[in-house]
């Protein structure tokens, strides 16, 4: 993959059967029900020639941290006493002890355009970036595979595994 790119990967077992873990994933009108930054799901129609099985648009909201300098920081006689900071995570007291650095945090939303490939079948579902609203995300190619699997006593569920290139 191209060296701007990252791949993350996650893997998951769930006990339930792969079609019923298959059908609640390309429900997508109700992804924003179980994707907890995902504020909006939908499908749209397909574009005419389109190789994919469905096209979709998602809305999604993430909280970035950023700094900002110290000359924008409150001075200590203008800070509220120290039982506020006590309250702070221990991260946030660290970071924020350092007198060039203020940690604070910004949303940003993205609204994506992607066209999925179904493989009901082999339990794979593959998407693919065609329109970004933000520049947050420059690249995306997501795969969801699903494999059974079988545990020691007999249990079984499936293993959910994802790989997403961005």
């Amino acid at each position: 993959h191209p060296p701007s790119t990252r791949l993350i990967t996650a893997s998951l077992l769930v006990y339930r059967p792969r079609a019923a873990v298959f059908r609640v994933l390309t429900a997508y009108d109700r992804l924003s029900d179980y994707l907890p930054n995902c504020t909006h799901s939908q499908v749209l129609p397909l574009p005419p020639g389109s190789q994919a099985t469905v096209r979709i648009t998602q809305t999604a909201i993430e909280t970035l941290p950023f700094w900002k300098g110290q000359q924008d920081r409150k001075t200590p006689s203008s800070s509220s006493s120290s039982s506020s900071s006590s309250s702070s995570s221990p991260s946030s007291r660290f970071l924020s002890s350092f007198p060039s650095f203020n940690p604070l945090s910004m949303l940003t939303q993205a609204t994506i355009l992607l066209d999925v490939h179904e493989d009901p079948q082999n339990h794979t579902i593959t998407s693919f970036l065609v329109e970004n609203s933000s520049a947050f995300l420059r690249t995306y190619e997501g795969r969801w595979r699903l494999f059974r699997e079988r545990e020691e006593g007999g249990r079984g569920g499936t293993r959910m595994c994802y790989e997403a290139l961005v």
